[in-house]
């Protein structure tokens, strides 16, 4: 291939990758969780502050055990946050207009280390951010759960 093509490929392939990451939604806000049939028994849902830039998301949760705050990096590289709990490994990953986030914690029990795998995915629909996420327990059961959200 000449180098009149290679040029013209990479310029081409650069358009499409940058057309591609404007195409992408925006979950800056504060998002208060709509009614819900999908919410735990329970658990009030988390009220969410984003900030949202072109290579991160920071995300802080406000719940009635206070708040958490995670930033998360947009081109897939996995970031290490350290607070009370312990390590959160962080891997957020854009599928499509969805992003979807990787956190394992590694708790230190009684018996020995425990991982706890959490994932969630951030979209938008119809105006609304729907967060939907799971968890895989210890004990090997799956949880899931799906809040949608309005500014």
């Amino acid at each position: 291939m000449g180098s009149r093509a290679v040029f013209t490929t990479v310029v081409a392939l650069g358009v499409v990758a940058s057309l591609a990451a404007q195409s992408r939604p925006d979950f800056s806000g504060t998002w208060t969780a709509m009614p819900s049939a999908d919410a735990a028994a329970g658990e009030a849902p988390p009220l969410l502050v984003i900030t949202q830039s072109a290579t991160e998301l920071v995300v802080t949760r406000t719940t009635a055990r206070g708040k958490e705050t995670f930033t998360y990096r947009l081109d897939g590289v996995e970031t290490v946050e350290t607070n009370m709990l312990g390590d959160t490994k962080l891997v957020a990953a854009w599928q499509d207009d969805t992003l979807v986030v990787t956190r394992t914690r590694t708790l230190t029990a009684p018996s020995g280390p425990v991982a706890d795998t959490a994932t969630e995915s951030y979209t938008m629909d119809a105006g609304s951010l729907v967060v939907s996420s799971g968890r895989k327990m210890p004990n090997g059961e799956t949880r899931t759960q799906r809040w949608r959200y309005a500014k």
